[in-house]
């Protein structure tokens, strides 16, 4: 068979198909033959270069379409928190308890934020409602049976049973939940009954989408005024960020706030 030549494959990448040309690039057979008047070094340079452009490009579409705000207001009464109020950063999740990129946050990168700076005092942590009901038919009852526990100041014990649950979210799954969390059983079903939260839901819902929430997780980490109420120096993280994407930026903001 012909060897390929590798001046043709350039040719295709600098065109529309670029992609998809890079992908197949990296398929191609050593036995690919070189360009007339360069070498293959050449030619991974020239690719490399196109990489990287390429991904300049990708940075720049992502923060057009997941805007970054200059602020963040916070309602005090509606805050679900972890660590300390006056910690120096803090950051703000939009979760969804069906959501199993929620859960995945939750079971890889929360255990290491929460030994490392939670606990310090260095991290706060919010939790805030974004229920995906279109996709997710038990998120909005399972946020209401968190804030529910919240009335017998359980919000972060059933918080974490519907995590490490989210495939499993119906009503009578989340009654067998509040038993192991070890809530008085009938406040509590009658909170849920009620539909007691889902105004409060509905308006974090709607802040986030204001926000240009569009997914969850959305994560939004920046320094807390003094009021507790305004988040500044935003950065945005979409999805179910690692702990190891995490770590640089809360350790920068610290720095600047040092």
């Amino acid at each position: 068979m012909k060897p390929l030549n590798c001046e043709r494959v350039v040719d295709v990448i600098r065109g529309p198909a670029g992609v998809v040309a890079m992908i197949l690039f990296l398929l191609i057979p050593a036995g690919c033959s070189a360009p007339q008047g360069g070498n293959l070094a050449d030619l991974r340079k020239q690719v490399e270069t196109l990489q990287r452009q390429q991904s300049e490009i990708l940075k720049a579409l992502a923060a057009h379409s997941n805007p970054v705000p200059s602020s963040l207001e916070l309602n005090p009464s509606e805050i679900r928190s972890l660590g300390k109020k006056t910690a120096a950063v803090t950051l703000v999740e939009y979760f969804d308890y069906q959501c199993p990129f929620c859960a995945r946050f939750f079971e890889d990168a929360m255990p290491e934020l929460e030994k490392n700076y939670i606990t310090t005092g260095r991290l706060r942590f919010v939790a805030l409602d974004y229920p995906l009901e279109t996709i997710h038919s038990f998120a909005l009852v399972a946020s209401e049976a968190a804030q529910c526990a919240n009335d017998q100041g359980k919000f972060w014990p059933m918080h974490d049973e519907l995590l490490r649950h989210s495939y499993a979210l119906d009503r009578k799954s989340i009654s067998l939940y509040a038993h192991d969390v070890e809530l008085d059983i009938r406040p509590f079903q009658k909170c849920l009954n009620s539909g007691k939260y889902a105004g409060e839901i509905r308006n974090q819902e709607a802040a986030a989408g204001n926000l240009g929430v569009r997914g969850t997780p959305t994560f939004f980490l920046g320094v807390m005024d003094h009021t507790g109420r305004t988040l500044s120096h935003l950065r945005r993280f979409d999805g179910a960020v690692s702990y190891a994407a995490l770590k640089p930026a809360i350790d920068q903001l610290l720095a600047q706030k040092n």
